[in-house]
């Protein structure tokens, strides 16, 4: 077995940024849902949140297997 030194991954202020976005996203497709109760409000909702989800999805998926601390990474998860 090999010695593998795991470091600690701290979150960064615009991670948490992010997620804050993309919380209040999900609520306002969820008042876009409120207004609407018929299959075609539910229909829109779901056009609206799938692409929320996966972007946050996304962006979760990048911050968490890079190193935010180069300008590459980090700009790319700007840009989202």
């Amino acid at each position: 077995m090999t010695n593998v030194e795991i470091t600690e991954k701290r979150v960064t202020w615009a991670e948490l940024f992010f997620d804050l976005v993309y919380v209040f996203a999900v609520t306002e497709v969820s008042s876009l849902l409120h207004a609407d109760y018929s299959w075609t409000g539910v229909l829109r909702a779901l056009i609206v949140f799938v692409p929320i989800y996966w972007s946050w999805v996304g962006t979760s998926v990048l911050a968490n297997t890079q190193d935010l601390s180069g300008p590459e990474v980090a700009t790319a998860v700007d840009a989202l």
